[in-house]
């Protein structure tokens, strides 16, 4: 009897020591949080915890997922339920890290309910499964402000930049005014400089004015993007200003260039000892050896302590692209057009 007595105390008393060791690994894992994948794909990046530092305003972030639809639909679809967990575990993270600014609600949209008309409304994409189910895994960033930015889709392809995605959706959220990027250049990347009445002039003969390059562009998405002439005496208004292939510029404006870097402002120069896209127009008073493809700026990078080399490039001739100058040239390996390829690339940072 009394073995019996000791071996029940004995199991109740280990049963109450791993209840309470449990017990115990919980309350510290939610304090604790511990990440040991490989990549630590569940550590959020300095960039992204800067980020979350500046909020000062509370912003609620919805996602998306038809977790039930997924259930019903094919293997297809079913292999979203992993990435689904993937993107919750990692915004529970940002919500961690918002210090109670960020407010994280997680909706299963069934068909004909209120929840399915509001992420339609987002602009989330649906992709219906059966005359009823539809599947939706997508985002919404929404702050007091009535700010609403939205991620429709979160693609298989960009799992690996889903922290960098997520991010920057927030940061636009919460940005309340573009910072500004002046751009001076001696080549039309800004598009043609033309008044309405000129486009007006162009379309009734058939033409459309040359839009700005792509990577004005892609810095439109972020940024307000404005010209600066290559005459003038100051350069105010601009919180970056980015200088490409800058040709015989004036003293006033090299002037202007350097009072703006020694007040503090942020300049990118970009130059070229051979820019093959600049076709100087020629005269006939001008002959060849007039013509240049060359940009400096020797004056102002001296006063800087900087140099650049002159008639140097840098380049990979084993990724130069074949190509053609026009005419009736055969196709030559052009060092300064490379064909860069999957090997160039890193495919865990999304920068590149």
């Amino acid at each position: 009897m009394n073995r019996t007595i000791k071996a029940v105390t004995g199991v109740i008393f280990v049963f109450i020591i791993t209840f309470s060791a449990i017990s115990i690994c919980q309350n510290i894992s939610r304090s604790l949080k511990a990440d040991i994948t490989d990549q630590k794909i569940y550590t959020l990046s300095k960039g992204t915890k800067g980020i979350l530092g500046k909020l000062s305003q509370p912003i609620k972030i919805r996602l998306y997922y038809a977790k039930t639809a997924a259930m019903k639909a094919s293997d297809q679809i079913r292999y979203f339920n992993n990435y689904y967990d993937f993107v919750r575990t990692l915004l529970e993270e940002y919500v961690q890290a918002g210090n109670g600014m960020v407010d994280l609600e997680v909706i299963d949209p069934r068909p004909y309910s209120e929840d399915e008309v509001q992420a339609l409304r987002y602009g989330l994409k649906r992709f219906p499964i059966t005359q009823e189910e539809s599947f939706f895994f997508g985002m919404a960033v929404v702050t007091q402000f009535g700010v609403e930015k939205v991620i429709p889709f979160f693609s298989p392809d960009r799992q690996n930049f889903v922290e960098y995605d997520i991010s920057y959706l927030i940061d636009t959220a919460i940005t309340r005014q573009k910072r500004k990027i002046g751009v001076l250049s001696s080549l039309p990347v800004m598009g043609d400089d033309t008044s309405d009445y000129m486009v007006q002039m162009m379309r009734m003969q058939g033409q459309e004015p040359k839009g700005p390059w792509g990577i004005v562009q892609q810095l439109e998405q972020q940024f307000d993007v404005k010209r600066v002439n290559s005459d003038v005496d100051k350069i105010e208004d601009v919180d970056i200003l980015l200088v490409i292939h800058p040709k015989a510029l004036a003293e006033k404006t090299q002037f202007a260039i350097d009072q703006f870097v020694l007040k503090g402002g942020r300049t990118i120069v970009c130059l070229d000892p051979h820019c093959l896209i600049d076709q100087p127009k020629r005269t006939m008073f001008q002959n060849q050896t007039e013509q240049t493809q060359r940009s400096e700026l020797n004056t102002l990078l001296k006063s800087w302590g900087l140099e650049m080399p002159a008639e140097t490039f840098a380049g990979d001739r084993d990724l130069a692209l074949m190509t053609s100058r026009g005419g009736n040239q055969l196709p030559e390996k052009m060092i300064g057009c490379l064909g860069l390829n999957n090997e160039c690339f890193n495919r865990d940072i999304a920068m590149t």
